[in-house]
């Protein structure tokens, strides 16, 4: 089963990412700070990551957005949003899927002899694997307490895609709030303003609401079967999918 809410502009984007791997349910408490490099578009950003009892908040500021991630890698659920100039939300995703349908769920995790010190951090080099090869190599690398302090994807041919390398780590209480999405979130006022930047409401742009039933193909690799439920309210956008 996957569900898959988003409230989004008419003209969103996707930002793909995630939260960090944990390898149990026993990780500590703890903020961490990662620079990032990404080789595709040359650009390098900051990771933020606040982790409590199983919570996870990720923030990335990248030029005049920030990309945020709350999420519980155990339940398999995650709350994205996109902030521009610090204050102003874009875009806000609710996704939780089966971990057998996830595009990028983790089919298997192998262990390596490579030991490397990250930050000041001793930690051990893990391969995720999402794909049969060939696909993208996902490496994390875990400290004896299984916190992530670094991470890499290679193309399938072993040239770097992109980086995380830890900088600064606090052990230590994190407050339940600093990792559950704010209520600001779920407030429907939040949605129902435009953007500041977002042009007067054209006439064609009516409200509606509709409803898509997927049918089923011939193919059996693609033979599932999934509605979709789509609102609109100018400028913003309510799409919720359910199915398999």
């Amino acid at each position: 089963m996957i569900i898959f809410l988003v409230i989004a502009l008419a003209t969103g984007t996707a930002h793909a990412n995630g939260l960090p791997f944990f390898p149990n349910t026993n990780v500590p408490d703890y903020t961490a700070k990662l620079a990032v490099r990404d080789t595709l578009d040359g650009t390098d950003y900051w990771r933020v990551v606040q982790h409590h009892n199983g919570w996870t908040h990720v923030e990335e500021t990248q030029g005049d957005e920030t990309y945020i991630w709350y999420g519980h890698f155990f339940q398999n659920i995650l709350l994205s949003t996109v902030k521009k100039d610090g204050e102003e939300i874009k875009r806000f995703s609710i996704r939780q899927v089966e971990p057998s349908y996830d595009y990028l769920g983790i089919k298997q995790v192998k262990e390596t002899n490579d030991v490397e010190t990250v930050g000041g951090e001793e930690c051990r080099w893990l391969q995720i694997v999402r794909h049969d090869p060939p696909s993208p190599v996902w490496m994390t690398c875990l400290t004896s307490d299984g916190i992530e302090v670094a991470t890499k994807v290679l193309f399938a041919k072993g040239k770097l895609m992109s980086e995380a390398r830890l900088t600064e780590i606090k052990r230590g209480p994190v407050p339940e709030a600093e990792v559950l999405p704010p209520r600001q979130l779920f407030d429907a006022s939040t949605w129902l303003k435009p953007l500041r930047t977002y042009p007067d409401h054209p006439p064609s742009a009516v409200d509606f609401e509709a409803k898509l039933v997927a049918r089923a193909s011939d193919n059996p690799s693609i033979d599932k079967t999934s509605e979709v439920r789509l609102l609109r309210h100018y400028p913003w956008w309510f799409r919720r999918r359910e199915g398999t």
